[in-house]
């Protein structure tokens, strides 16, 4: 009976464990295609002649992605991860870094609806140079 009550105990437990792990790898997929999508969005907007339904469907994908990682920094979450404790002691700075890179990819989107490649490369800047200074700051490389 007292192995069976300790499990019970420890099952929540390891549901929340498995949640977190779910929810950091869902994170690190979500960054991994924002750099993808980053580049890839550069490389059009760098062409002489801007493919804008293809800019626009990467701006699209960029702003789904970065709805994944608003949310995806549940406490504790920098266990198993590159993530630095940092980030919960300097929530409102983190997440307003977070909503920056938001804000960008929204910028880039409504760019690309518009056909506006300043507004569409201004948004592409302001995401890029936010993940680069929230990475220094919030990020492990080893």
């Amino acid at each position: 009976m007292v192995k069976f009550t300790q499990w019970i105990i420890a099952l929540p437990l390891l549901a929340s464990a498995q949640s977190v792990n779910t929810t950091v790898e869902s994170r690190q997929n979500a960054f991994e295609s924002i750099e993808t999508l980053v580049d890839e969005a550069e490389d059009l907007l760098d062409s002489r002649e801007v493919k804008w339904q293809k800019l626009l469907a990467v701006s699209a994908k960029l702003n789904v992605q970065g709805e994944i990682v608003l949310n995806a920094f549940p406490q504790g979450s920098h266990q198993n991860s590159r993530a630095k404790s940092r980030i919960w002691e300097r929530w409102g700075h983190f997440e307003s870094m977070m909503s920056q890179m938001d804000q960008g990819f929204k910028t880039l989107k409504k760019g690309s609806e518009s056909q506006d490649a300043r507004m569409a490369l201004r948004g592409l800047e302001t995401a890029a140079d936010t993940c680069r200074d929230c990475h220094r700051s919030y990020r492990s490389f080893w």
